[in-house]
């Protein structure tokens, strides 16, 4: 769902993975991440990441600005 009319950080980042033409269970095995995992992340069922490594190498796989500022940005809102 949005969140005051902006994305959502798991839509964020389903929407970074779907650019990269990444299926799910791909990207999850890619950052070291149960599919499920990843999904509930994407659908807002589960909190971001909290895990560095994890936030790491979703930037890396990204290769966005990185996924720790996104946090910030998105719970201080």
């Amino acid at each position: 769902s949005k969140v005051m009319g902006k994305e959502t950080f798991g839509q964020y980042l389903r929407n970074l993975r779907l650019e990269r033409g990444s299926g799910l269970r791909t990207f999850a095995k890619r950052i070291g991440m149960l599919p499920s995992n990843l999904s509930h992340i994407e659908t807002g069922r589960a909190n971001p990441p909290r895990d560095e490594r994890i936030r790491s190498e979703y930037t890396t796989a990204t290769a966005r600005p990185p996924v720790s500022e996104i946090v910030v940005k998105i719970t201080s809102q």
